[in-house]
């Protein structure tokens, strides 16, 4: 068995949810046991070694034929794990997100993005014109300072900035609220993207399909990733929304386009301000506010107390 086999297993057993694994991850790694070792062991010593409840125990030592086909399955996507023991593992996301973290990152495409220093954009699907010109064109500005444009890959001013990014000859990050399995390129990004320029990233496991839930959460990944998030329109409710006041909570700096006539996709934008966020009216504002946060937050040592 090896890692990847092990590290899925582990995955699928019920009832570990991602603060235990991580937890465990980082007990394996600090008494040195390989993950493949660990699995192997009796359910009876993971219960009295490791605290496992008895059915988490049973389900780790059942769930082997299942990693071992998807293991075999995920290498010929062109699928890696990092998980939050590996070096590639973001640092900055680990220390905002602290014990919430996702213990593993499904991904495809140039690892060495993870260190490149992002900046998120979002905004609604049904959005504006001028929301998507002001999406792209800030995406291309950005590029050329260095940025990696980091969205969720969804319909709207997401697909505007990721496109806005690329055709500057830059790179993107893309986060899913899916399994990685359940990717495919969008028509417009298809083009332009390539496994050198777009990093695709899940937290979830490879086979889940999309669910509400999983944005919100998919979210709270994408500001913890992120130097600093923009938000070009947000409803009053709704997944923008909430991922601006989850870039305030996890202590991401939020920058929100300040629209002098807002249209109705954007009426929650002098909300988000009202928040905290740091209005911009223009894309020179933006621009200048965004790149004086991009280099300014450096990560800190991923340690075990951070998920005590």
């Amino acid at each position: 068995m090896n890692r990847d086999t092990a590290l899925l297993r582990l995955l699928a057993a019920l009832g570990l949810g991602a603060r235990s694994v991580a937890r465990l991850l980082l007990r394996l790694a600090a008494e040195q046991l390989p993950l493949e070792d660990f699995v192997a062991l009796p359910a009876d010593h993971l219960v009295r070694e490791y605290a496992l409840a008895p059915a988490s125990a049973d389900a780790l030592a059942s769930a082997g034929e299942e990693a071992r086909e998807l293991a075999e399955h995920l290498p010929a996507h062109r699928i890696r794990m990092v998980t939050i023991v590996d070096d590639g593992y973001p640092e900055l996301l680990a220390r905002r997100l602290g014990r919430t973290a996702p213990p593993v990152l499904f991904t495809r495409g140039d690892l060495g993005l993870l260190r490149v220093p992002m900046v998120a954009c979002a905004g609604a699907r049904e959005c504006s014109a001028p929301g998507l010109a002001f999406a792209r064109a800030l995406a291309a500005a950005l590029v050329r300072h260095g940025a990696n444009i980091v969205s969720g890959y969804a319909p709207g001013i997401d697909t505007a900035a990721h496109g806005g990014a690329l055709a500057a000859g830059g790179v993107t990050t893309a986060v899913l609220a899916s399994g990685i399995l359940h990717f495919t390129p969008r028509p417009g990004l298809a083009s332009l993207g390539d496994e050198t320029n777009t990093l695709v990233v899940s937290e979830f496991f490879p086979t889940m399909p999309w669910r509400s839930h999983s944005a919100m959460q998919r979210n709270r990944t994408i500001c913890a990733m992120a130097h600093a998030m923009v938000i070009v329109e947000s409803g009053v409710s709704g997944g923008t929304f909430a991922a601006g006041r989850a870039a305030l909570e996890v202590g991401c700096p939020l920058c929100v386009v300040d629209w002098q006539d807002p249209p109705p996709s954007a009426e929650g934008n002098r909300l988000l301000i009202r928040r905290g966020g740091v209005p911009v009216a223009d894309l020179s504002g933006a621009l200048r506010e965004l790149t004086r946060r991009l280099h300014s937050e450096g990560p800190g040592p991923v340690t075990p107390e951070l998920f005590g």
